[in-house]
């Protein structure tokens, strides 16, 4: 490391131990990491399908699939390679280290614009995801909710994408519970996180481009009310302006070095 990165990471050490409040807002390369792709980089998924997002991934391109009863494979690929890969992804040491900064009572809550459960299963609780789960699904025709495992089951029986509702008299088509280009934002989620925005006194920014509205409003909201912002991505943002702190580096080797810092800075204040 050098002498300017091991700076910063002992000052971020020091600030999270003196937070009252401090939150983490993660982004797609929170995960990558893990092996989950994200979506506008060099190996994303849009980038390989070379389609316009707006073309799979809008909900008016879900509806018009589903009003159509015929399946979109641009979609499907799209859909089913996530799938697959969160099936197999597991938390990575940043995903741990968030969960353990959750644990010591430093982190108060995660706001996350990813979809995989990979938060609560590093050992964070308190997680806003903003952007949806794919651990549900919903009938957009009679809101009956599916489980995840229930519905990769439909789909694996019946090579269909979006599988039917099970429902008598229903047949709807069965939506994950992600956000889709043209889609609210959970609104209890989106309220959470505007109040920890303005609550918190640091806030941890990993992996976001930050490109994303209204997620990539809140390190402004944070800022606007005295909090420190830290961002550490491999890319530049369209926040580094606002930022107290910058660190270029990928979050499983940057994260763990920060925590080895807070917990220096423990044993000190225990001595």
């Amino acid at each position: 490391m050098t002498e300017d990165l091991t700076e910063k990471i002992k000052t971020v050490a020091k600030w999270i131990v003196e937070s009252k409040y401090a939150i983490v807002l993660s982004g797609a390369g929170m995960s990558t990491e893990s092996g989950i792709p994200d979506f506008r980089g060099p190996e994303g998924v849009w980038t390989k399908l070379g389609d316009d997002p707006m073309d799979v991934s809008s909900i008016a391109a879900f509806e018009d699939m589903a009003s159509s009863k015929t399946p979109d494979p641009r979609m499907q690929e799209m859909l089913m390679g996530i799938v697959q890969k969160l099936i197999t992804a597991r938390p990575n040491k940043g995903h741990k280290v968030v969960g353990k900064l959750y644990k010591k009572g430093y982190v108060k809550a995660v706001i996350t614009q990813n979809i995989d459960n990979l938060h609560q299963r590093g050992g964070a609780k308190e997680v806003i995801e903003v952007h949806g789960t794919y651990k549900t699904a919903t009938c957009m025709t009679c809101g009956n909710k599916y489980k995840f495992e229930q519905l990769l089951q439909m789909v694996l029986q019946d090579g269909m994408f979006p599988p039917l509702c099970e429902k008598t008299q229903c047949g709807g088509f069965i939506k994950p519970d992600v956000v889709f280009f043209g889609e609210m934002l959970p609104p209890m989620a989106l309220r959470k996180s505007m109040h920890y925005a303005e609550t918190t006194d640091l806030m941890l920014i990993l992996g976001s481009s930050l490109v994303v509205y209204p997620a990539a409003n809140l390190p402004n909201i944070a800022k606007s009310n005295g909090a420190k912002i830290v961002i550490i991505n491999d890319e530049e943002t369209p926040k580094d302006n606002i930022a107290d702190i910058i660190i270029r580096g990928r979050l499983g080797e940057v994260l763990p070095k920060i925590l080895e810092e807070v917990e220096l800075l423990e044993q000190k204040k225990g001595s």
